[in-house]
Parts: structure tokens; sequence; C-alpha cells
């Protein structure tokens, strides 16, 4: 499997400066699938601010509704991830759950039109990341590159294990 992303809660991080990191939302994205180490790194922010008007504490109450989704608890909210529904970019989106709140951290979802400032990318998978939830649109994105060259050099691996 080749890495895209990765969304975890940490309360024990660094920034680049070695700056110890408040509890938090980090997601994590592989913009590269040949490298072994993440290329972009974006803080989901103003999660309080976002949850203020929902009810505090890290206890999550109500239970799944819907089979779909993917849970796991932590001490900011509940990680849930869930199938898109457009099925021109098929993806998955990643949201923190308070109640019954729910913030936006992370949609990775394959699109065969990404239109960028230089022009229009081939078909890509894409990560697109709310570094601010109280902002209703993406703040961050990342093309996840070399998924051919990953594939084929994990291929080659397999063969020469058999």
């Amino acid at each position: 499997m080749a890495p895209v992303c990765m969304i975890e809660f940490t309360g024990d991080d660094c920034d680049d400066f070695g700056k110890a990191i408040p509890s938090s939302i980090v997601c994590r994205v592989w913009g590269d699938a040949m490298k072994d180490d993440y290329t972009l790194w974006v803080i989901c922010r103003n999660m309080e601010e976002f949850f203020a008007d929902e009810q505090s504490g890290t206890a999550i109450t109500d239970s799944l509704r819907e089979d779909e989704k993917l849970c796991v608890d932590t001490e900011l909210g509940q990680l849930t991830a869930y199938l898109g529904c457009n099925l021109d970019y098929p993806g998955i989106y990643i949201d923190v759950k308070r109640g019954s709140t729910e913030a936006p951290v992370i949609l990775v979802e394959y699109t065969e039109t990404e239109h960028t400032p230089s022009g229009t990318l081939p078909p890509c998978i894409i990560s697109r990341i709310w570094g601010d939830t109280t902002n209703e649109d993406y703040t961050d994105a990342a093309v996840s590159e070399n998924l051919d060259a990953f594939f084929a050099y994990s291929d080659e691996d397999s063969e020469k294990n058999n």
C-alpha cells in the first residue's frame, strides 16, 4: 500500500523549530509515495472555537448510527472517517466529532479535473486539509506523487520474495 495521509491526535509533538505543540489533531500527508516520511503536515487549528457552542469535554456519548463510518476516540473528539458521496470524485472524509457537531479535517479524493494556477493536473489523488476548522474551505492541498513508481517498486519486491 502507498501511504497517502495519516490523521492523529498528538499531545507531545513539536513544530519544525522544536517548540511544543499543544494537544491537537495533526494531518500528515505523503506527497511522494516513494519517500519514507511525510512531506506535509498541518495542525488543525481553532477547533475549540469551532466547538465553542457545543458541549465540551472528551467523552463521546452518542452512539454510531451509520455502519459506513470508522471512528477513533481522542482527547479532542472522535475522529470519524466516511465515504464521500460524489461519484465523480470518490474519496474519504475525516472529521472530528463532538456531540452532534463535526468539524472537517481532511478529504482524500481522486480527481480528473484539478485546476491549479499553473494549469490542469492529470488524474490524481489529492488531500485537502482544513488547517483552520473555522474556515468553510480547506486551507492546504497536497497531490500524492509517484504512485506508479511506488507500486512498480512494490511489485518488484513481491516478485523477489516469491
